[in-house]
């Protein structure tokens, strides 16, 4: 088994964990991927590209998910909530409250500063390629008027 089957059936037993979690057993043992998601995994090099075959029976099952398991997927949500109600009221986590406040301002700010780039790269990008619009255009102006001699 090379490293790459070795990660596809680690990214399987993942989903099946989490359907696992959210909708039960039984769900989660109904489970199959799409037999071409593998074939398209591998020959990518871990890379699937969008397939509608495979979007279309990923979605058939959640929808099967939905109809048949909602309760649990209801029941998992309710547990989450109350395992957040029950992790917000902890001393420990009262205490990092402001450690995370200041952590969570430095990350939107790295995250805003790099949107700022991203837009200036952008805009620079646009101008350039008007400065060598314009160019071309002077340039083809000029062959034509050359060639009108």
């Amino acid at each position: 088994m090379t490293d790459l089957e070795r990660f596809w059936h680690d990214l399987m037993d993942g989903r099946r964990y989490i359907i696992n979690e959210v909708y039960g057993n039984e769900a989660m043992l109904r489970y199959r991927p799409h037999p071409k998601e593998k074939e398209y995994f591998l020959s990518n090099n871990g890379r699937v590209p969008h397939s509608i075959e495979v979007t279309e029976h990923t979605r058939r099952f959640y929808d099967m998910c939905e109809q048949m398991y909602q309760h649990k997927r209801l029941a998992y949500e309710d547990r989450i909530t109350k395992n957040k109600v029950k992790a917000h009221n902890f001393p420990e986590y009262k205490k990092g409250k402001a450690e995370r406040a200041a952590l969570a301002a430095k990350i939107r700010g790295v995250i805003l500063d790099h949107a700022k780039e991203e837009q200036q790269d952008g805009q620079q990008g646009q101008q350039a390629a008007a400065q060598e619009t314009a160019s071309q255009e002077t340039t083809d102006t000029r062959t034509t008027q050359e060639e009108g001699r």
